[in-house]
């Protein structure tokens, strides 16, 4: 029976190659997803958005860093690669922009996503 299961398995593997289902493809494929929801939910570039990603960047750090480049004019590569993964996003911000913190937060409220109910 064990054997069964792990040819089994196996099988599932190979079939799941034949049909074009690795990981690496998935990975690529996943990543456009996001960069293209990035694009229409926020306005940002595919192709930046892609990059970032692949780097292992999540989504709301590209959003948030997008939304720091529209306001002051800095990169949003730059941003993310600057910003540490411990400092929180608002103290960040003032820091190194000299932007409160109730304007940071007024400024995610008017880039809500699109696909939530209303407030």
């Amino acid at each position: 029976e064990i054997l069964i299961g792990l040819v089994g398995s196996e099988m599932c593997i190979r079939d799941r190659k034949k049909l074009g289902l690795t990981p690496e493809i998935y990975s690529k494929r996943y990543i456009a997803h996001r960069a293209d929801r990035l694009h229409r939910f926020y306005g940002m570039d595919a192709k930046r958005a892609e990059t970032l990603l692949s780097e292992g960047y999540p989504n709301h750090w590209l959003r948030l860093a997008y939304l720091i480049e529209q306001h002051t004019g800095s990169l949003m590569e730059n941003i993310v690669k600057a910003r540490s993964k411990s400092m929180k996003w608002a103290p960040y911000v003032q820091q190194e922009f000299g932007i409160s913190e109730e304007t940071f937060k007024s400024w995610i409220a008017e880039t809500r996503n699109p696909s939530l109910k209303k407030r």
